[in-house]
């Protein structure tokens, strides 16, 4: 029976496309909302595992016979884009401190030309991104586990790669007290977990296990995992690894069924919905790159109204009493605006042409 994985090698797979929308949507809106809000710990439970799910369903067998090819990509699609995007924001680091974009509230102060140095030479090796780059640790994680998934995806199978994957998880856990480096070797292997398991799905057809009857169960179970294992990704300790992503799963397919399910529905609003969704899903960079600076417009405007002192807008992501009383979806509107810039300048430069 044919899977929708099968529709990328004959084009691009748009549920792909939509989950890779859906799950950046869900990160700029977790990061509007205020901190443990039932609604933020719910988008948590799954959003960030999301797209290390959707990296592995969508690695390509014949990268198991060219690994020059994928290490190539691998730089390209994530350690480019932290130094082409890191560097420059740590050059601007002391100019935002004076424009109270960063400051005491955000924990940081202006750079001596040494921290300046020194803060560019990690752009390098995918270490200490920016504040307003928090996102990227997203970035230098996904590099780790990918490399890690490909080396153990090449010496054995799919359902093995998430066993060793899983053990170096638990092994990282519990040596992690007496070694706090390992946190980040944590973070890898954990991601490498779900990337193992997007890659393990991509080999069962999702219509049986994502389809619009098991969207409700599936949400059910994510709301129970909220009652009792409210959680990000990274929080996860050895007693509640397995429910971690087992909560986490669910949430995902759940995303995929309603993807699917937007997708089959048909009609001109729904078909504007998921194109929507698939054109955020092609930009999922460019958003993350640039939604928390884009923040920085709404509280702006929120320190004007509200009289507040200059000095508020350092705060990162967001100002939480204000969202509280129903600001974060100039927050959401804000952080998703970005991606129509791009479209707009090659609209303008057109005209000009």
């Amino acid at each position: 029976m044919a899977t929708e994985a099968a529709h990328l090698t004959t084009g691009r797979n748009r549920v792909v496309d939509m989950m890779k929308g859906l799950a950046i949507f869900l990160v700029v809106v977790g990061h509007s909302l205020p901190y443990g809000g039932w609604a933020r710990n719910y988008i948590y439970m799954f959003h960030v595992p999301l797209f290390f799910f959707v990296s592995g369903y969508c690695f390509k067998e014949k990268y198991l016979g060219d690994w020059k090819t994928f290490v190539r990509h691998r730089v390209k699609g994530l350690w480019w884009p932290f130094v082409k995007y890191g560097v420059p924001m740590v050059l601007l680091h002391n100019l935002f401190c004076q424009l109270h974009l960063y400051g005491p509230l955000c924990e940081m102060a202006p750079y001596s030309l040494q921290d300046t140095a020194k803060a560019v030479a990690r752009q390098f090796v995918m270490s200490g991104a920016e504040p307003l780059l928090g996102t990227y640790w997203f970035l230098n994680t996904l590099f780790g586990a990918s490399l890690l998934f490909y080396v153990f995806r090449r010496m054995m199978g799919r359902a093995w790669t998430v066993a060793l994957l899983t053990v170096g998880t638990v092994a990282s856990l519990l040596l992690m007290p007496h070694v706090e480096t390992l946190r980040i070797v944590f973070r890898m292997f954990l991601a490498g977990v779900y990337l193992a398991l997007g890659h393990l799905f991509s080999s069962v057809p999702m219509q049986h296990i994502a389809n619009r009857h098991a969207i409700l169960p599936l949400a059910v179970l994510v709301g129970i995992g909220v009652l009792f294992l409210p959680h990000e990704m990274t929080d996860a300790t050895l007693p509640t690894l397995l429910p971690s992503i087992v909560v986490a799963v669910a949430g995902i397919l759940m995303c995929w069924g309603l993807c699917r399910w937007v997708l089959a529905l048909g009609g001109r609003i729904v078909s504007r919905l998921s194109a929507a969704l698939d054109y955020v899903g092609r930009r999922t960079l460019t958003v993350m790159t640039w939604h928390l600076l884009c923040f920085k417009a709404v509280t702006l405007l929120i320190i004007g109204l509200y009289c507040l002192p200059i000095e508020r807008l350092e705060v990162i992501p967001v100002l939480e009493e204000q969202t509280s009383q129903g600001w974060w979806p100039a927050y959401v509107l804000a952080g998703m605006s970005v991606m129509l810039v791009q479209p707009l300048v090659k609209t303008v430069t057109k005209k000009r042409g």
